[in-house]
């Protein structure tokens, strides 16, 4: 149940990943592409998590990454059960996204590294809110290498969730969300 927490951070990682494609780019994760997140809960507990199935569109002006959120994956089937509950999946929060203007993104220069950090509309539980993210992209040749964190507070009043709790014991409302990908230019 504390991992589906680590799902919303998961989410900044893949607003991460939208750095690295402010240009002409083909838009698709490699298979080392990941995107996790680290949620605690009241008494300390470390809940790591990740989600899979990340799909990223560039309309032009916004580049937009999502996972679905049934893909959440804590390791414990029981907290991912919880997890996909709280994140409203079959109802309105089927798909996390997190979107970014094309316009904010910095594409590095080959052999340079670069990074901002970003304003990006996080989409959990059919709500969006605005959120921080920072991320580094390194260019070698046509290939950008991407790494990237966000952090999500009061995750469970801004995105309207019920807090997590088993057994008296809950997940705090702050989550971490990372991502590490790789893209291609056309």
């Amino acid at each position: 149940m504390f991992r589906f927490r680590s799902v919303v951070p998961a989410l900044g990682v893949l607003a991460v990943t939208l750095v690295a494609s402010a240009g002409t780019y083909q838009l698709k994760a490699d298979a080392a592409s990941s995107i996790t997140f680290k949620a605690k809960a009241t008494i300390g507990l470390g809940i790591p998590g990740k989600f899979s199935g990340l799909k990223v569109v560039d309309d032009g002006t916004t580049i937009t990454l999502s996972v679905p959120a049934n893909t959440v994956d804590t390791g414990i089937e029981r907290r991912d059960i919880h997890a996909k509950k709280t994140l409203g999946v079959g109802k309105k929060g089927d798909t996390i996204s997190v979107a970014v203007p094309k316009k904010e993104l910095k594409v590095p220069a080959d052999g340079k590294s670069d990074g901002a950090k970003v304003t990006a509309q996080v989409t959990i539980n059919g709500q969006t809110k605005p959120v921080r993210l920072s991320y580094v992209a390194t260019r070698t040749g046509s290939t950008y290498a991407v790494k990237g964190d966000l952090k999500l507070e009061n995750v469970w009043a801004n995105f309207g969730m019920e807090q997590p709790e088993m057994a008296g014991v809950t997940v705090k409302p702050e989550i971490e969300l990372f991502t590490s990908f790789s893209i291609k230019e056309n």
